[in-house]
């Protein structure tokens, strides 16, 4: 199985690296709606390292659950 780990995360990261990169170039033109919806972009790519990290450490996660679409304040976890 770690292979298959493996190359989930290898996937995280070239996801996480691509948005970077979308960012950078969005950055540098001055399109500011476009800059938005590419930091959004990277900050739901973001939020894959921590479900990785945890299906990795044998977490079983249901977190997992919705896209995102009304939580961009940053942590969008619920504590029951």
């Amino acid at each position: 199985m770690p292979p298959r780990c493996y190359t989930h995360s290898q996937a995280v990261v070239d996801e996480i690296s691509k948005a970077i990169a979308d960012c950078r170039a969005a950055s540098q033109a001055e399109d500011l709606a476009d800059l938005k919806a590419k930091i959004q972009a990277l900050s739901t790519a973001s939020m894959k390292i921590g479900e990785t990290l945890s299906q990795q450490s044998g977490g079983s996660s249901s977190s997992s659950s919705g896209s995102g679409d009304s939580s961009s304040s940053g942590s969008g976890e619920e504590k029951k």
